[in-house]
C-alpha cells in the first residue's frame, strides 16, 4: 500500500495536468446512466444515421484510439488526411481517449475540422480519459453522443455498428439494455454487425482502477449477448498496445495507441464485404 500511495504522489506531482485522481476512487464525470440518458437525447435529433455507399460492394472502415491530444493533434491531423483520401473509406472512427486533459477536446475539435473534408463522416466515442476533469459536458459539446448506432448501405445490403460508451469500465444498466435490445430488434436485418468501443474487453491488470477493465461478471455477459447475436468483430482502444483475440465466434481487437511522437503509433483498417479483413498501419 505504501508503494502504491508513493507513486500517485510522484505522477501527482509531474502530471497533474493529465490525470483527475478521482479516476483512481471513482468514474469522473456524470455516471454512466446519466450520460447515456443525455446521448439518448441528442441522438433523437438524428434518428435514422445511414452512410450510403451503394456504389461500392466493398468498403473501408478506418479505427484509431487514444490519440492523447494535449498541445498538439498532429497525428490526429495525419490520420484523418490518410483516411478521407481513400476513396473507399465508408467512414473514419476515433474511439476515445481524444484528450487526456482540459483543454484538450477543442483543440482535438479545431484539428478535425482543419482536416476533415466536406462530407466525410466521422464518429468518436469517449474513453475513460476524456471523462477526467469533469470533462463529459466538454465531449457532448464537441463530440455529441457517446452511445449511437449507424448503418452503412451497399446496393446489396446494410451493416450495423454500434458505438458504445465505456469510459466508465462499464456499460451501467440502462445502456446495457439498450444494447439488447437493439440487437434483438435489429441484427437480422443487417449483414455484419461491428461493436465499436473505448475499453477494451479482455485486459486483467486493471492498471488504471475502477476503468481499467470490465468486470468479469460483465465481460461474460456480454461476450455471451455479443456470440448469440452473431457479433463479428469487437473495436477497442484503451490498453495502448494491440491485441487479437477469438471468443465464440467475435473477434476482439485492440489497437495501438497513436499520440504524437508514440513510436508504436498505428491504425487499423477493416475492409468489409461479404467477408472482413484487418490490417494494421503503422502512422
Amino acid at each position: 500500500m505504501r508503494t502504491v500511495i508513493i507513486l500517485l504522489c510522484v505522477i501527482a506531482l509531474n502530471a497533474c495536468d493529465r490525470y483527475d485522481f478521482s479516476g483512481f476512487i471513482k468514474s469522473p464525470s456524470k455516471p454512466v446512466n446519466t450520460r447515456f440518458a443525455q446521448s439518448m437525447e441528442i441522438n433523437g435529433t438524428n434518428p435514422d444515421d445511414t452512410l450510403v455507399v451503394s456504389a461500392m460492394s466493398q468498403y473501408t472502415i478506418y479505427a484509431a484510439s487514444d490519440f492523447h491530444v494535449a498541445h498538439t493533434a498532429h497525428n490526429l491531423g495525419r490520420y484523418i488526411d490518410i483516411a478521407s483520401s481513400d476513396p473507399s473509406t465508408a467512414c473514419i472512427t476515433v474511439l476515445g481517449d481524444i484528450t487526456d486533459r482540459e483543454g484538450g477536446h477543442r483543440i482535438a475539435a479545431d484539428t478535425i475540422a482543419s482536416h476533415l473534408p466536406y462530407g466525410v463522416r466521422l464518429y468518436t466515442v469517449p474513453g475513460n480519459h476524456d471523462l477526467y476533469f469533469n470533462q463529459w459536458e466538454s465531449y457532448k459539446e464537441f463530440f455529441g453522443s457517446g452511445c449511437y448506432h449507424f448503418s452503412v448501405a451497399t446496393a446489396e445490403t446494410s451493416d450495423l455498428f454500434i458505438c458504445l460508451d465505456t469510459g466508465s469500465g462499464t456499460l451501467g444498466s440502462k445502456q446495457t439494455e439498450w444494447l439488447k435490445r437493439l440487437l434483438k430488434q435489429q441484427r437480422h436485418l443487417h449483414r455484419h454487425c461491428i461493436i465499436l468501443t473505448h475499453t477494451n474487453f479482455w485486459d486483467t491488470d486493471m492498471s488504471q482502477v475502477p476503468t481499467g477493465s470490465m468486470s468479469a461478471e460483465e465481460t461474460a455477459m456480454l461476450s455471451g449477448l455479443f456470440a448469440k447475436y452473431n457479433v463479428n468483430y469487437v473495436i477497442n482502444g484503451h490498453d495502448h498496445h494491440r491485441d487479437i483475440s477469438e471468443m465464440n465466434g467475435t473477434c476482439y481487437i485492440t489497437l495501438d495507441e497513436i499520440l504524437d511522437d508514440s513510436p508504436i503509433a498505428s491504425y487499423l483498417t477493416l475492409s468489409v464485404g461479404n467477408e472482413i479483413t484487418y490490417t494494421f498501419h503503422s502512422l
